[in-house]
């Protein structure tokens, strides 16, 4: 009788990680480009540029990968990690075509500011709130009847103060883009727009009247992006989901929400498709002043 001997050899898998690091500078005159959104298309994990258009991270994912690297103000650029190892400064294109401006002419027009969107609606002491999943982008639609002449004046966003064992504060990204096909499309103001709010903070407001900006006729998406956030030892960290798992929790502040249309509330994470917040507290308790001709 024969036997036949199997042997099974065990090959224990190894994760081969990749970490990849670099610099983003603006391809026209070589000054460094801060907090660009850095993307594994694949993936669709990310990080952000720091203020020195610098970005580290690590990926276990062992082939290339494609990486897009997208600013406000910049055409977009998707590069693979194999060309990092060429060079690691990638360059960014300013974008050619900017959003006309409508200035304020005071001398001949005078104005009276108003409100619009979800940033007043308190309900009492104990709003409903939110602390959406790190590196989700947040996005309202507004629209104003009639809005000729009507000029932007500021972004006004609620929150709720929460105490945070990791964040002190959270660096944010503002936007205002136009609306196409009742989503968020193109940025309207070519300029990033990025402040500080503290942990225990409840209202944020950011003046744009500067830009004079005329309100569109077919609506806008107004947004917020959370890029940052400062520890409890005082030290600016990027978001960065590549190194997720190492982070407990989210870091975000923590959103007001109202009751609304759930279609006009959207979320993206890292320029993926939108998609609304299926709750009955469903709309992000974001708004605008605006001013209107007298």
């Amino acid at each position: 009788m024969r036997y036949l001997l199997i042997l099974i050899i065990f090959i224990p898998y190894v994760a081969i990680s990749q970490k990849i690091s670099g610099r983003v500078i603006d391809a026209t005159d070589g000054k460094s480009i801060p907090y660009v959104s850095i993307v594994d298309t694949k993936l669709q994990q990310g990080t952000y540029a720091d203020s020195t258009g610098s970005f580290s991270f690590t990926t276990n994912e062992p082939k290339d990968i494609s990486i897009h690297f997208s600013c406000v103000g910049y055409i977009a650029k998707t590069i693979t990690s194999f060309d990092l190892t060429n060079s690691n400064i990638i360059q960014l294109v300013p974008a050619i075509e900017m959003l006309e401006e409508v200035k304020i002419k005071a001398t001949k027009l005078s104005y009276r500011k108003k409100s619009l969107g979800y940033y007043k609606k308190i309900r009492g002491l104990y709003t409903y709130d939110y602390i959406p999943n790190t590196a989700l982008r947040m996005a309202v639609f507004l629209q104003l009847q009639n809005p000729e002449n009507s000029l932007l004046s500021s972004l006004n966003y609620r929150l709720v103060p929460k105490k945070s064992e990791k964040a002190i504060s959270y660096r944010v990204r503002m936007r205002v883009m136009s609306n196409k096909n009742n989503l968020p499309y193109q940025d309207l103001i070519k300029e990033d727009l990025i402040t500080d709010v503290d942990a225990n903070q409840s209202y944020l407001e950011f003046d744009i009247e500067r830009f004079g900006l005329e309100i569109p006729q077919n609506g806008f998406w107004i947004g917020l992006d959370v890029i940052g956030y400062k520890d409890r030892n005082n030290k600016f960290n990027v978001i960065n989901t590549f190194e997720y798992g190492t982070v407990k929790g989210t870091i975000s502040p923590s959103i007001g929400m109202e009751k609304g249309n759930p279609n006009e509330s959207l979320q993206s994470a890292w320029g993926s498709k939108w998609f609304s917040w299926k709750d009955n507290f469903n709309t992000f308790m974001f708004g605008v002043n605006y001013l209107i001709p007298k």
